[in-house]
């Protein structure tokens, strides 16, 4: 199976951009990776707002997504349409790959527009933490 490297370097940058929006701003140094704030509701409901970063590594020694299907027009389409990853991708505390792991994203994305424009189309079914309850 090849795989076409500026379209799975294309589809990295598209999924690193999805995540960067979940982290719009950069926390200060002191502040945690996540904080339970009050809800502007009455009651006891509470509101956990987490901040971390999502790596998604398609080549290398040590990919965390890796091609899992593709159809039989994904090699002609120049969007690779119809390829598909699993991904395990791993979050952490900064921007820098080697910061504190706080946990993994697992699940799936897939190129999904079969025209000229590259649309992508992701499904992360868990997010696992390791470090226990206390934010």
């Amino acid at each position: 199976m090849s795989v076409n490297i500026p379209l799975v370097v294309a589809l990295a940058v598209m999924a690193a951009a999805l995540a960067i929006t979940l982290v719009p701003s950069t926390p200060p140094s002191d502040q945690k990776w996540g904080e339970t704030v009050r809800c502007h509701r009455s009651g006891p409901e509470k509101m956990t707002k987490l901040h971390f970063y999502f790596h998604d590594i398609v080549t290398g020694d040590n990919p965390t997504a890796i091609p899992i299907a593709r159809a039989p027009v994904t090699n002609s389409s120049p969007t690779a349409f119809g390829l598909s990853y699993m991904m395990d991708d791993p979050l952490t505390e900064t921007a820098d790959p080697n910061s504190k792991l706080l946990g993994r994203a697992q699940g799936l994305f897939g190129s999904s527009s079969a025209h000229d424009e590259i649309s992508l189309i992701m499904g992360i079914y868990k997010y696992c933490f390791y470090c226990g309850r206390q934010f």
